[in-house]
């Protein structure tokens, strides 16, 4: 019992933080920003993060339902909070790994770094999970992390393969 009870004081600790501020800052544009797709060169199209991350939690699965903290990246990605325009996460209020970030960088030179930050990120949560969740470690074997410009997502569902071509579509890659 004394693991549970050390999880839930965790998990307690890190929904405090989760006040913490990492939405888009006051005089940023209200529907999100122009970007150009890296892999293509179309024309910029218009992304709006706060959209691609409710499409994601709209049209995929997960084993429940997540709900917006944009908060919770603050605590998480402090090393990365310079780089970052905004950001948007959609998290679950159980055990689970399921997650959606999706953020908007500063520059283009900035989304190798919050790529790295994710994956490692990713490393962490599966040792997290290895100890106390251990049937939660599958769903982070093969995370999703899509990027166009300065937009980069990271999703982690019960199928995270419908949740790459979602969020291709969304950012209009796929």
């Amino acid at each position: 019992m004394k693991p549970y009870r050390r999880w839930t004081s965790v998990l307690l600790l890190a929904m405090i933080l989760l006040l913490a501020s990492c939405g888009a800052p006051a005089n940023s544009p209200a529907e999100g920003s122009s970007t150009t797709d890296s892999a293509s060169e179309s024309a910029p199209v218009e992304l709006d993060i706060a959209s691609i991350a409710a499409k994601i939690s709209r049209d995929c699965t997960f084993s429940e339902e997540l709900t917006e903290n944009s908060p919770y990246l603050a605590s998480k990605f402090r090393s990365i909070s310079e780089r970052i325009e905004s950001c948007v996460a959609y998290v679950p209020t159980g055990i689970t790994p399921e997650e959606i970030f999706v953020f908007e960088m500063k520059s283009e030179e900035d989304v190798p770094q919050v790529k790295e930050v994710l994956e490692s990120y990713v490393s962490r949560q599966k040792s997290d999970y290895g100890d106390y969740a251990p049937l939660q470690v599958p769903k982070l074997e093969n995370p999703v992390i899509q990027t166009n410009g300065t937009i980069v997502v990271y999703v982690i569902s019960e199928d995270n393969s419908q949740a790459e071509s979602v969020a291709k579509t969304a950012l209009g890659i796929g």
